[in-house]
């Protein structure tokens, strides 16, 4: 602030106080999103009867780390002293997509949790653990996206480069070793073999999860915040 005397340095006081409110109210919703579907994640393969993986394997676990970093450590947006924080944490456009979003993650967990559960095979238990795997780090990647603060209060989406590489790097491991396309990261990953129609099944719901979740944030946010809306897309 004494760099800026007078009106600005009141103007980047306030900015960067709504910057902290917004990012706040961010950290906690993608918290909870994400507690919610660990706690939903451990139901569905005890349900299912699978044993949960001890070692989340290094590739996610160093993804997730680097989506964490890139969502807590954000650079500055453009100028918002102008542009108001949420009022409060509970309004309605965060309360409809934290919604749809426990929605939309609920019905594909339970439905990947189901249809794998079904194998007679000998390793079906390891196939749902493998499913219910891949499943958590497209949705840990889902959250990112559609939960990110973003413009103005942070820098946007694709300018974040630690966190959109991130979640397209999850989003990719995800899809390349369920549907079997990459065997290199089915054998580093440990992820079980399965049928070829199965991992069609699969690829398509982890593919459904990551683009309706993003969709409804958005929407939410277009409909009833309008305004937030389109300051998310200007530069």
């Amino acid at each position: 602030s004494t760099r800026n005397p007078g009106i600005k340095s009141v103007l980047s006081i306030v900015g960067e106080a709504r910057r902290k409110e917004a990012t706040l109210h961010q950290n906690l919703v993608i918290d909870a999103l994400l507690r919610v579907l660990e706690g939903l994640d451990l139901a569905s393969g005890y349900l299912a009867d699978t044993t949960p993986r001890d070692d989340p394997g290094m590739i996610p676990s160093s993804l997730v780390e680097a989506l964490n970093y890139g969502i807590t450590h954000p650079g500055v947006g453009s100028e918002v002293a102008g542009y108001p924080a949420p009022k409060r944490l509970f309004e309605l456009s965060t309360i409809l997509s934290v919604l749809a979003q426990f929605l939309i993650h609920g019905v594909i967990t339970r439905y990947v949790a189901g249809i794998t559960s079904r194998s007679n095979r000998h390793d079906r238990r390891q196939i749902v653990g493998s499913a219910l795997y891949m499943l958590f780090s497209t949705q840990a990647a889902a959250i990112g996206a559609a939960n990110y603060v973003g413009r103005p209060f942070v820098t946007g989406f694709f300018e974040n480069k630690c966190l959109s590489y991130s979640v397209m790097g999850l989003l990719s491991v995800a899809l390349l070793s369920i549907s079997g396309v990459s065997t290199y990261l089915m054998k580093k990953l440990a992820i079980t073999p399965m049928p070829p129609k199965l991992q069609q099944v699969l690829t398509a719901s982890f593919l459904a999860d990551f683009v309706l979740s993003v969709l409804a944030a958005r929407l939410a946010e277009k409909v009833f915040n309008p305004g937030r809306f389109d300051a998310r897309w200007q530069k």
